[in-house]
């Protein structure tokens, strides 16, 4: 616990505020929210859902395009080392 925290020990209400209060009325509601991957302030409204935008296949290296190059410059690497063994 960070040292200045412990001057409020007594008083929490200083730094911890209500954002919203709901009531529960199923089992279920209440699984849904402690569920992995689920955050309850979006689910409750108090948070606006991440826009997920997918990334088009045109901004994504393609892993053959990689190879062409990575083959270029191993091909330059190897003409360069025989011909300084040749001269």
């Amino acid at each position: 616990m960070n040292q200045w925290m412990l001057d409020y020990t007594d008083s929490p209400e200083t730094l911890i505020h209500t954002v919203k209060e709901f009531d529960v009325n199923s089992l279920a509601e209440l699984n849904n929210l402690k569920s992995a991957g689920v955050n309850p302030l979006v689910e409750l409204g108090v948070m606006p859902k991440p826009e997920t935008t997918p990334t088009p296949a045109e901004e994504t290296p393609s892993i053959p395009g990689l190879g062409v190059i990575a083959a270029i410059a191993i091909a330059g690497a190897l003409v360069y080392v025989v011909r300084r063994r040749k001269a």
